[in-house]
Order: C-alpha cells, then structure tokens, then sequence
C-alpha cells in the first residue's frame, strides 16, 4: 500500500509541474512496474471491472520517457476503460 502511495504521490507531482508547462524529465522507466501501479491505484474505484492483460516479454518493457507521464498514459487508459 505505500508504494501505491508513493506512486500516486508522484503523480500528483507530475500533473502539477504538466500545469506549470515545466519540462518533462526523461529516464529509463519499466512498463511492468507502471501497469501494475496503474492497476493496483485504480482497483478500488467504481465502475466496470476492467482486466489487463499484458504480454511483454522480460528485459524488453524498458522505455526512455518521463515516469510521470508513463503513469499517466496507463492511468487514463484503465479509467476511460472504466
């Protein structure tokens, strides 16, 4: 639970600085790990139950963009699915 915490904590931060037009902060960031953040901050809303499959193979789910952003992406995917 502390780490959806975190993650969510993160968010926030990253829509605060989008608002302020700052620029974003590319990094190497791990899909499998902001899916499963994605999926485990949205678990408790209402609304459809929505199931995410992935299929990535190991080693291969690295991206170089801004992790904020990233979560973004596969927040807004999972509650427009809701």
């Amino acid at each position: 639970m502390e780490m959806v915490v975190g993650k969510a904590s993160a968010i926030t931060r990253q829509l605060l600085l989008y608002s302020r037009k700052k620029p974003a902060q590319p990094a190497l960031v791990h899909c499998h790990s902001a899916i499963g953040d994605a999926v485990r901050i949205t678990a408790g809303m209402r609304g459809r139950r929505v199931e995410v499959v992935t299929r990535l193979q190991a080693g291969s789910d690295a991206v170089m963009m801004d992790e904020g952003q990233l979560d973004q992406v596969f927040l807004n995917l999972i509650v427009n699915a809701k």
